[in-house]
């Protein structure tokens, strides 16, 4: 296996000890002939599980230099409406802003920071429910917890709040849930 393999779903599931090398060698023969995603060609062949896939294919996302310092990214307030408090505190994400990508084709991305163990749960729930396409960052769960909190806070509110944010964004909260921008 080369260096480059090692970044591949197959080379970090060998790392893992999910697959043996001539198990991923089997997967990529039977790719190169349907096309078929290796994570569903693992599955099928070598009954390899989900948990198994989603852990590599986060290791593998996570290699591609997504860790961020909360502090430095740009919050706009009007993406913490894609998600209501309970959502965005179950699966510890945090919408922050729209972006085009590099190399992206498809128009804007929603760049969605969560925790490095939320990952595979956090796109699970994104390509399912939210209707755009999403680029996830990695922030740590101290930071998630404290902009959650921030963004989408738990404790009832009797009357709502201007919430600002680094930056200064501000918006008004309303039960925990972003409910307009504010301006300045």
């Amino acid at each position: 296996m080369t260096r480059n393999d090692d970044a591949r779903i197959g080379g970090i599931l060998i790392q893992h000890g999910e697959m043996t090398e001539s198990q991923v060698a089997a997967v990529l023969a039977a790719q190169r002939h349907d096309g078929r995603p290796f994570g569903e060609l693992a599955r099928w062949m070598f009954s390899v599980g989900c948990k198994a896939i989603e852990r590599a294919w986060a290791s593998q996302y996570l290699r591609f230099g997504t860790r961020v310092d909360l502090q430095t990214q740009r919050i706009d307030t009007g993406v913490l409406m894609v998600l209501n408090r309970r959502q965005a505190w179950q699966m510890r994400i945090l919408p922050l802003h729209r972006e085009r990508l590099p190399l992206s084709q498809r128009g804007l991305h929603l760049v969605v920071a969560t925790t490095e163990d939320r990952l595979p749960r956090a796109a699970t729930f994104a390509w399912r429910k939210l209707n755009e396409p999403v680029h996830f960052v990695v922030a740590s769960a101290a930071q998630i917890e404290q902009y959650l909190q921030k963004c989408y806070p738990w404790p009832a509110m009797r009357r709502p709040e201007v919430v600002v944010l680094p930056g200064g964004g501000r918006f008004l909260s309303q039960g925990g849930r972003p409910r307009k921008l504010v301006k300045n």
